[in-house]
């Protein structure tokens, strides 16, 4: 099973989950931060906890190979996430750009 490429060197920004997945005024995000309220009970206040889940997992969830245009090489990984007894599938997008070495987070959405 393929592992996100130097995923120990993961870039996850606290500020892209707090203000974007889970920020419910974002024109994007609102939407994401809907989902996951519901169907984990989490929202912008749990963005260290979910930040922390979602490193974790990088050490045992597949990576699925995706684009790879003038921006850098993207990669999916759709883990499985428990909270309070409630378990869902979430879609994390990475890409590892062309000039660096390291995958950075690019967004996450409840399947």
């Amino acid at each position: 099973m393929p592992l996100l490429p130097n995923y120990i060197a993961a870039l996850l920004e606290l500020t892209k989950l707090r203000d974007y997945c889970l920020s419910t005024t974002h024109p994007r995000g609102r939407h994401k931060a809907r989902q996951f309220a519901s169907s984990l009970n989490i929202s912008a206040n749990d963005a260290e906890w979910l930040r922390e889940v979602i490193l974790r997992g990088l050490s045992y969830t597949e990576a699925i190979s995706q684009d790879n245009d003038e921006f850098g090489k993207r990669w999916r990984m759709d883990m499985l996430l428990t909270r309070q007894n409630r378990r869902v599938m979430v879609r994390t997008i990475w890409m590892i750009r062309h000039a660096e070495n390291f995958p950075r987070f690019i967004t996450c959405w409840v399947l």
